[in-house]
């Protein structure tokens, strides 16, 4: 009897093996279907694997001609929370030449502290105004007092009203919600005035918040 069920056991576990491998194949088959919901469907239970295999299969769905499936192999990646996986963000969130899909990867890849310098980057150059404006908004989330600088300089030579009013909502938040009288709708003058006051005063601020930091850590 104790050999019948120890021969079970090594049976139902090959057996476990074998569905295993057999939903790889599939996950990995789905990949090519026409439709983009199995595309999906399938990037989905590649993410789950955790491997550096799975990443670089579905990094090669970040290029599908369908944005909605090259979004969710973004957000897809991001859940692996992998080094590999990171390395592909980063390149996607500078380098992908649609719009959409370099939001995606802004997004994603922001949530991680080691994205600051990229979204540094792709919220001062990026070609498009959405993106730009997404970067603003994860620096924003990463709580970096140090840009505090950057993002007024931002706010001051940005001609695109999104990013600009982005760049002031993350000025005031980062040193603790004090308001500059800021309103994207108001005249060209008025928001001069609102950005001249945020110059004088909120690096004056975050510099003093990052000393008291300092000292109260010694």
């Amino acid at each position: 009897m104790a050999k019948y069920r120890a021969w079970a056991a090594v049976v139902a576990g090959l057996g476990l093996v074998g569905l295993w491998l057999a939903g790889c194949t599939d996950a990995e088959s789905n990949l090519q279907s026409p439709k983009a919901e199995k595309r999906i469907e399938a990037l989905r239970a590649l993410g789950k694997q955790q491997s550096d295999e799975a990443v670089q299969k579905i990094a090669e769905v970040v290029n599908d001609q369908d944005h909605a499936v090259a979004c969710e192999a973004v957000r897809v990646l991001a859940q692996t929370r992998r080094p590999a996986a990171l390395k592909v963000l980063k390149q996607v969130a500078t380098a992908d030449k649609r719009d959409a899909v370099r939001r995606e990867a802004v997004t994603q890849y922001g949530a991680y502290q080691e994205s600051l310098d990229t979204l540094r980057e792709v919220a001062k150059a990026d070609p498009d105004a959405t993106v730009r404006a997404e970067a603003v908004t994860s620096m924003h989330r990463q709580r970096s007092l140090a840009d505090v600088p950057l993002l007024v300089e931002i706010a001051e030579t940005e001609q695109d009203l999104l990013v600009q009013a982005r760049a002031v909502d993350a000025v005031e938040h980062l040193i603790g919600g004090v308001r500059f009288g800021y309103d994207p709708k108001s005249s060209p003058a008025e928001r001069r005035k609102a950005l001249e006051r945020m110059r004088s005063q909120a690096i004056r601020i975050a510099a003093s918040v990052i000393e008291y930091e300092k000292q109260k850590n010694r």
